[in-house]
């Protein structure tokens, strides 16, 4: 399984990432905003626990032995809830994806999970896939009084150009039609009266 952030600009990028650098062919998809951030979020907070028994199902029941977790430079949702510009954000996101790694590992102790964790950049036309959490089985024991430091400044796995961007598509003009073309328009030619 891969559990990437939902911003549908990195999306192809992550598919030929996985598919291409890390010989995933298919993979299940747990796509949300800010990615692996919600699985950091306290026990009880509502969307952890709405979403925790979708991903106990999957592990389960897809018998997923490896799970990916991606997070990107410049994500909207840590933006948003930082109130900051990408690079003060930086050092949160990658703490919280190691240890959104790490809680994985702890939840399936018996599925002996492979968690990778990689964070994705940008830089002119070029993306970059940097490895973040270089432990791929177990991992001891989280200390919840110890307050987490960032990991170390990640290397890169894969970089990928980036496709030039297509030529604008002229828009044709539009015409009136004579025919009914909403169904709101059928509904006021059935009830007009005729002459």
């Amino acid at each position: 399984m891969v559990l990437y952030c939902s911003d549908g600009r990195w999306n192809e990028a992550f598919d030929e990432f996985c598919h291409h650098s890390l010989m995933i062919p298919r993979y299940d998809r747990f796509a949300l905003p800010g990615g692996p951030a919600f699985l950091t979020r306290a026990p009880t907070d509502p969307l952890l626990l709405a979403l925790r028994p979708q991903l106990d199902y999957l592990v389960e029941h897809h018998e997923l032995d490896r799970i990916v977790l991606i997070t990107h430079y410049a994500c909207g949702h840590y933006q948003q809830q930082l109130k900051a510009e990408p690079a003060a954000c930086l050092p949160t996101q990658l703490t919280e994806t190691v240890r959104a790694a790490e809680l994985l590992r702890q939840w399936y102790p018996k599925h002996e999970l492979t968690v990778e964790a990689y964070l994705a950049m940008r830089t002119d036309r070029r993306l970059s896939f940097h490895r973040l959490d270089p432990v791929a089985k177990a991992a001891a024991p989280i200390a919840a009084e110890k307050p987490a430091s960032p990991p170390p400044a990640p290397r890169p796995v894969q970089t990928i150009p980036l496709k030039p961007k297509a030529p604008p598509v002229a828009t044709p003009p539009k015409i009136k039609s004579p025919y009914p073309t909403t169904p709101l328009d059928w509904l006021n030619r059935l009830n007009k009266p005729r002459k």
